[in-house]
């Protein structure tokens, strides 16, 4: 199974909460919050500023016209739950990713393909080292035993 990544994203409505379960063998990265103000609930007067709170911890403040998007960075592990609560007045949208929990990731890899390239790769250096033991430079000619290439001795 190769590593994966899908888009995620949630809308929190205004006034409520929004659940979610990391799905097992997955991370979730939460790497945006967006205040969308043109939804706001009619009739209230505007707040100064929107907590968003990851599972009861505030992770950051949305203000309108001032600051409605903020990037994060929130890595939840699989299997856990998550509860977002956002705006009384506003909707919040989240956004990230998920990707495959590395800790039970399998990195097999198919034997007969690695030992071609193994194989490859050792006749290769097999080659280059006898080349190298010719000691013939690129252009065919060859170093003097007394030219070391080091400019120390004509001082």
């Amino acid at each position: 199974r190769g590593y994966t990544m899908e888009f995620w994203g949630l809308e929190i409505p205004a006034g409520r909460k929004a659940k979610y379960n990391v799905p097992e063998n997955q991370i979730l990265n939460i790497s945006g919050a967006t205040l969308l103000c043109e939804d706001a609930k009619p009739g209230k007067k505007p707040v100064g500023q929107h907590l968003l709170k990851c599972n009861n911890v505030v992770v950051c403040a949305l203000r309108e016209k001032i600051c409605e998007n903020v990037p994060l960075a929130l890595l939840l592990p699989s299997g856990s739950p998550v509860t977002l609560m956002g705006s009384k007045t506003h909707k919040i949208i989240v956004s990230g990713y998920l990707s495959a929990d590395p800790e039970t990731m399998s990195f097999e890899v198919e034997d007969g393909d690695d030992d071609e390239a193994v194989a490859k790769a050792l006749e290769m250096a097999d080659k280059l080292d006898e080349d190298e033991d010719l000691d013939t430079g690129a252009n065919g000619t060859t170093a003097d035993d007394d030219d070391d290439d080091d400019d120390d001795d004509d001082l």
